[in-house]
């Protein structure tokens, strides 16, 4: 089974067939479209070849997934909904039960299958609500969630590409250009915000989304990044884009014999 779109030009590869072929999904209009001087910025940091409709479409993906974890609740918020979710839940179940006996034998049994269903639902709505407390804890990494997965499917595209997903050295200042692929970051975080400013979206979501890419230094971008991608000496070229080696098991050590 094939599937099939149409899509604006600026998203179609330089030779894009018209013919029945696999087309990754249209994604929904609350982002607009990727322009052509921004593609081509894009692919000019990259530095390597990449099917066009792969770049437009996964750097807009992944600038309307910002849009959408920004208005999610934060993990503070989430725990105080969550345990009050809980709370009023189980509170329920407890005045339903005082009024068991009123109710009809079909009806009793439906609510101990309730009560019965709901212990382990609730159970793990507190463990929930407490990964969310743990989360908002003082100490706590401060890179939020968006920014880590937006940086991801950077570090995603770029192994398409065969980019090695290599940083500046932090320890040595260098007058050296940046590596391709940290140009390459650094145009899809511009790119990505110039997109949520001219997308329709209201204004508090607007503020939300921007306020997750913003970074305050380049080093601190660097640090992320390098917690990301792993060793850059592990990754290896393939037909399909780099791929991280397979970790060596370390051989088991022999036992030793016990004294005689």
């Amino acid at each position: 089974m094939t599937f099939k779109t149409k899509r604006p030009n600026s998203e179609k590869g330089p030779s894009s067939p018209e013919g029945d072929q696999f087309i990754l999904p249209k994604p929904k209009p609350d982002i607009r479209p990727l322009s052509e001087a921004e593609l081509q910025r894009l692919e000019s940091a990259l530095g390597k070849p990449i099917e066009r409709q792969v770049l437009a479409y996964w750097v807009s993906q992944a600038t309307r997934d910002i849009a959408r974890l920004s208005i999610l609740p934060t993990p503070q918020q989430l725990n105080i909904d969550l345990r009050r979710m809980a709370r009023d839940g189980r509170r329920w179940l407890r005045e339903a039960s005082e009024y068991s006996a009123i109710f009809s034998p079909a009806q009793r049994g439906a609510l101990d299958r309730l009560v019965e269903a709901a212990d382990p639902f609730f159970y793990n709505i507190d463990v929930l609500a407490a990964q969310a407390a743990a989360a908002s804890k003082a100490g706590r990494p401060r890179t939020s969630f968006g920014l880590r997965a937006f940086l991801d499917r950077m570090i995603g595209i770029a192994k398409l590409a065969k980019v090695l997903p290599s940083t500046p050295m932090r320890a040595i200042p260098t007058k050296k250009a940046p590596p391709p692929f940290f140009q390459f970051v650094l145009e899809a975080l511009a790119i990505s915000r110039d997109l949520i400013r001219s997308s329709p979206l209201p204004s508090p979501q607007k503020a939300a989304a921007l306020s997750i890419l913003q970074i305050k230094s380049n080093e601190a971008l660097i640090k992320i990044l390098e917690e990301l991608r792993g060793r850059v000496g592990d990754y290896e070229v393939t037909p399909h884009g780099l791929v991280e080696k397979q970790s060596r098991k370390a051989a088991p050590r022999p036992r030793r014999r016990p004294s005689p």
